[in-house]
């Protein structure tokens, strides 16, 4: 099941250009418990308010959340992912919790029960950038002009795991968690002089 929503303004006059649009993504995955959120903003805008003098912004925006299954790879006994799991397990043993609240296991494989590794697990990654530039242009003369450019990119990403004690793995360790943050920040500023003059038959820039 997916649902995506976007929604955009446009806009212009002789002092004013602008458009902007908002982005929404919300996606199951395949398997249980997995699945990704996506937000999206852009901005761009530039003002004119005279002859000699222009500004904008160019902004752009992401926000993803991603649920992430068990194990993500194609390896198995203790370290298979609930599909793995799945096709290697006992299909006889019952899919429902015990007296004691845990999913049976195969007593003849290192194997986690798939329901566990589908439930037991949380999951989660989230990543957020940010990046634009903004700029300014003034025209000093007829055939001079400055230019000013400032820009950014921001990103953080942000895993949040958590296995509880209806797994093997967490019910040995008394629930596994773990929090791991990663940010990033690059800047970037120019400042340009541009002549362009024409003489006769020559053109100088």
């Amino acid at each position: 099941l997916a649902m995506n929503q976007q929604i955009s303004v446009s806009g212009a006059n002789k002092q004013v250009k602008y458009y902007t649009s908002l982005r929404y993504l919300n996606q199951d995955g395949i398997l249980i418990s997995s699945g990704i959120k996506q937000y999206n903003l852009l901005v761009n805008l530039e003002i004119t308010p005279n002859d000699k003098f222009k500004f904008g912004i160019n902004l752009n925006g992401n926000l993803n959340v991603k649920d992430k299954i068990a194990n993500e790879s194609n390896a198995g006994n203790e370290n298979a992912d609930p599909l793995n799991a799945a096709t290697q397990f006992d299909p006889t043993l019952s899919p429902k919790k015990n007296e004691d609240g845990l999913y049976e296991t195969n007593p003849t494989i290192a194997l986690d029960n798939p329901i566990a590794l589908a439930y037991g697990y949380d999951y989660r990654e989230q990543n957020n950038r940010v990046y634009g530039n903004t700029y300014g242009e003034y025209q000093i003369t007829h055939d001079l002009k400055a230019t000013i450019k400032l820009g950014g990119d921001l990103f953080n990403i942000r895993d949040d795991n958590y296995t509880n004690q209806t797994t093997q793995k967490g019910l040995a360790n008394g629930g596994i968690g773990e929090i791991n943050s990663t940010n990033q920040s690059y800047w970037l500023s120019e400042g340009l002089l541009n002549y362009d003059k024409t003489f006769g038959k020559h053109h100088l820039s």
